[in-house]
């Protein structure tokens, strides 16, 4: 069964790949954590390029397991970890090996972007209350607008 190796190994790419999304999103909060814009940019450019990398691999993915659906007359669209029931014997184990390491990655994955999303969320709360304490420090106590002074206006501007 040449497709079912394929997808085999189909599925160890995508588990490499994965597992290197994860080691990124890793650095990510860290460097998120530190303030280090520059890792920040090149992690999430590096994963920018794993998810393009990752989403073609998916592609493929998809491809050859419509095809074995037919090949050995399954529903169409069943789950990855319904096909090592259909298949051989000595597909079965690697197969359903590999459907759990995804699943696991997949599910670390998720909570390292809502980690991610609550690290952001907090910056954003603080630049909100840096930028309202900024605004009222030039505001008088009555609200209104506190003149500017001349000698921090740039004459040379």
């Amino acid at each position: 069964m040449e497709r079912c190796t394929r997808l085999i190994g189909l599925l160890e790419e995508e588990s490499t790949v994965l597992k290197e999304i994860i080691t990124v999103a890793e650095e990510e909060i860290k460097a998120f954590v530190n303030g280090d814009h520059a890792r920040i940019l090149k992690a999430a450019a590096r994963q920018e390029e794993l998810s393009g990398l990752l989403v073609n691999l998916e592609k493929k993915r998809q491809v050859l397991q419509q095809q074995l659906e037919e090949e050995l007359h399954l529903p169409k669209n069943c789950r990855l970890s319904d096909l090592p029931g259909a298949l051989p014997v000595e597909f079965r184990g690697p197969l359903a090996e590999l459907s759990q390491r995804l699943q696991k990655y997949a599910s670390v994955l998720l909570l390292f972007q809502a980690r991610l999303y609550f690290l952001i969320e907090r910056a954003l709360t603080v630049e909100e209350t840096v930028a309202r304490l900024l605004s009222r420090a030039r505001l008088k106590n009555d609200y209104a607008v506190a003149p500017r002074e001349v000698g921090l206006v740039n004459q040379s501007v």
